[in-house]
């Protein structure tokens, strides 16, 4: 990016301008055309997400569970995560469900993990289907079900994801959740084993 067009941006976004605050902080986050400088990367992310500019709301979510440029708060960052769920931030959606879960910046709630992920998991997040299916194989926040197991361990799968693919052999496996099936759990492993996952290296091997 050219001078005068940094120069152009760091005026629109000193008269406040989401769009300019949002793309100066990239400037400073990765230090281009500018040096790299988390804390004023930050201040403009700050002004963008206070204008309700939704990924805005999604970094700066993401700096203060990290403590990039800011002091690492979770309870802030949960602040922010909400907000740019509410404007359709599918990560956001997730990151809830990861924050009730685990007790980050908010009481520990599996009823509330749950909803978000499916939330998110609905968007077609495959982590959050990943999550969401292995909350209904324990009851976690939810009734023990191993078919909606089956169905979002299989979306997730079929997204790429190795752990999914990795589990929903375990499932065929052991034919929980769906009829039994080694034929079929022998090549969700092998795809999972392509994505270098070590389990399913090894549970392959169990299957002789």
């Amino acid at each position: 990016m050219t001078s005068a067009k940094i120069k152009s941006l760091e005026t629109a976004a000193r008269k406040g301008s989401a769009k300019a605050q949002f793309h100066l902080y990239w400037l400073y986050f990765l230090g281009e055309g500018k040096r790299k400088n988390a804390r004023e990367a930050a201040k403009w992310l700050r002004k963008a997400a206070m204008q309700n500019h939704a990924a805005a709301q999604y970094n700066l979510a993401c700096a203060y569970d990290s403590g990039a440029g800011v002091a690492k708060s979770h309870a802030l960052a949960l602040r922010w995560y909400r907000e740019a769920a509410k404007r359709g931030i599918v990560s956001a959606e997730f990151n809830l469900g990861v924050c009730f879960q685990d007790g980050e910046g908010v009481r520990r709630n599996l009823t509330q993990a749950v909803k978000w992920y499916r939330k998110a998991a609905e968007h077609g997040h495959a982590k959050a289907q990943y999550n969401l299916a292995r909350m209904y194989a324990a009851g976690e926040g939810v009734r023990k079900n191993m078919p909606l197991t089956f169905k979002w361990i299989r979306r997730a799968a079929r997204k790429g994801n190795a752990r999914a693919q990795n589990y929903l052999g375990n499932l065929y496996a052991d034919g929980k959740g769906v009829a039994r099936s080694i034929t079929k759990a022998r090549i969700w492993y092998q795809r999972s084993i392509r994505q270098g996952n070590a389990d399913a290296r090894h549970n392959v091997k169990l299957l002789g």
